[in-house]
């Protein structure tokens, strides 16, 4: 395998040159990820509400580009990429009193990776500005996973722990990197628009990109189950040059 992948890497370089010059580039922007799962929060009695929201997050790349004809390119990257997703939720406290006492809690779940996507690019016109779309698929290697908010959790009992041992809740902000239980490595498809302008001896161009994670970052699925219980669905926008 490692072989053929090499062949192929090595005619793609050995042909381009009959349709035109390897291009350098770098590009930098932001993200907002959200995160899927059912992992992350157990009930406590009862759960009156919970929600997910985007996270926002940072990524800067470096790309080659590799002409396949006049309008047709493939691009390879390597990205560092910050992804992951927000819980809102308000559980309720055990209380002696007769009404029902409810805590709100905030969640994030952070990811960083460095990501190797490869990637189809089709420009539409061949005019000063030039739209393209593009699509393909990204290898991660995660870094690291970083829960960060009102709650602790503790990957390896499985649970969220909202109480501490007198029985009141948790106020402020606890920081617990994951470690152990979580994959080190991730697959994604991508989807995107792109946007590109000539100016000078530079080409600038405009990226707006979906993320779709179908790799199950949890090592150990609840309850033997096989479906993804923790993935991310990034937007990532950024704005780059060629040269």
């Amino acid at each position: 395998m490692k072989r053929n992948i090499t062949f192929l890497f090595a005619l793609i370089i050995t042909t381009t040159p009959a349709f035109g010059q390897l291009q350098w580039g770098a590009r930098a922007g932001l993200s907002l990820s959200t995160v899927e799962n059912n992992t992350l929060y157990h009930q406590l009695h009862s759960t009156s509400e919970s929600s997910t929201a985007g996270l926002p997050g940072l990524n800067a790349a470096l790309m080659l580009k590799i002409p396949l004809s006049n309008r047709l390119s493939l691009i390879t990257e390597a990205q560092y990429l910050q992804k992951g997703g927000r819980m809102q939720e308000r559980f309720l406290l055990p209380n002696t009193g007769t009404q029902p006492v409810f805590e709100d809690f905030k969640t994030d779940y952070k990811v960083a990776t460095i990501e190797l996507p490869v990637l189809l690019h089709y420009e539409l016109t061949d005019g000063s500005w030039k739209p393209g779309l593009f699509a393909g698929l990204s290898y991660g290697r995660i870094l690291s996973h970083h829960l960060e908010g009102d709650q602790m959790y503790l990957p390896d009992q499985d649970q969220i722990f909202l109480l501490a041992a007198d029985g009141t809740p948790f106020e402020e902000q606890a920081s617990v990197p994951l470690r152990g239980e979580f994959e080190q490595q991730d697959w994604s498809l991508i989807a995107g628009l792109s946007l590109s302008r000539s100016i000078g001896q530079h080409e600038w161009v405009f990226d707006a990109r979906y993320l779709h994670d179908f790799t199950d970052w949890r090592t150990e699925k609840v309850n033997g189950s096989s479906e993804a219980q923790l993935r991310s669905r990034a937007l990532v926008v950024s704005v780059g040059v060629w040269w």
